[in-house]
């Protein structure tokens, strides 16, 4: 089997941390590295998160590169309502400092597309502040990019309901540089995602064993606690799976654009156009996503 080269850009989040296991439990792909960014916290706390998911994963660690600090045009701000102070519920999860890379993800990022002898998938579940700095700063790599996929902005909505989402709203103007770029986008956006139940995670948790089931039970509860959805454990590893399994998702061409609501809520517009750059999912099999995810994840 030819497997499909990727790297994941990420905030980790406990959703984050499902789906690099569920990336690095798919002998489909090959992660060549895992770039952090700010977002659900610090990029610190995120590059730490990242090495944390390998307590939870049987297979050969991968190196984690650390990326920007701070959005592209304002300063960080960290909300801890969702994920806790630390970006993981307050996980006791163990972690390694080894793993984490004096080297940028933006080096890291330039480099290994540079170099790269087949086109590389971008995997981004944060806000795009990485991408858009390479999009920026390094414009020539980014024909190695096969196709960047992502869980980010709303599509399919109804002209008189505005929806905001956080990886877009997180860094509004690098997912404008990116969506603009041309680079080819698959994304999975809040109009689909928030059709994950509550019932999901807790099918999934029941079939959990040992540290995972103890880290799903733990981040499940803490999220119960705050009256969220906890189904939204499940978001990233959507857009990971759709790479594995293509047929998952059904989606349709289009452009995007981000543009400020009357709130200064950044919204995203999609416009359908067979020789757009994005295509956006309108639906999405949660039953086969389910399935893969208790049979890589759950059950390996």
């Amino acid at each position: 089997m030819k497997r499909i080269p990727v790297i994941i850009d990420c905030d980790p989040g406990v959703d984050d941390v499902l789906a690099l296991l569920l990336a690095l439990r798919s002998p489909e792909l090959e992660v060549l590295g895992i770039t952090t960014v700010c977002g659900n916290s610090s990029v610190e706390n995120a590059s730490w998160n990242a090495t944390r998911a390998f307590s939870l994963a049987d297979c050969e660690a991968i190196t984690v590169y650390p990326g920007l600090s701070d959005p592209l045009c304002r300063p960080f701000r960290c909300d801890p309502t969702y994920c806790g102070e630390d970006g993981l519920c307050c996980s006791d999860l163990e972690g390694c400092r080894e793993l984490i890379s004096d080297r940028s993800a933006i080096s890291f990022l330039r480099d290994t597309l540079a170099a790269a002898e087949e086109p590389v998938t971008i995997i981004s579940i944060a806000g795009m502040t990485n991408l858009a700095r390479i999009v920026v700063d390094c414009p020539e790599v980014t024909r190695n990019i096969r196709e960047i996929v992502t869980v980010a902005g709303y599509y399919w909505s109804n002209p008189s309901v505005a929806r905001v989402e956080w990886n877009i709203l997180f860094d509004p103007e690098a997912a404008q540089l990116v969506f603009a770029s041309g680079i080819p986008i698959r994304a999975i956006g809040l109009d689909v995602t928030a059709q994950l139940k509550d019932s999901y995670a807790e099918d999934l948790l029941v079939k959990s064993t040992g540290t995972l089931q103890n880290f799903l039970k733990h981040s499940v509860e803490f999220i119960r606690t705050r009256n969220l959805p906890t189904g939204g454990i499940l978001v990233d590893a959507m857009a990971v799976a759709a790479i594995i399994s293509p047929e998952l998702a059904h989606y349709m061409w289009g452009t995007l654009a981000v543009n400020p609501g009357h709130t200064d809520e950044y919204l995203t517009e999609f416009f359908l156009n067979e020789k757009g750059s994005v295509l956006a999912a309108k639906a999405f099999d949660f039953t086969a996503f389910l399935k893969l995810m208790t049979e890589r994840v759950i059950s390996a």
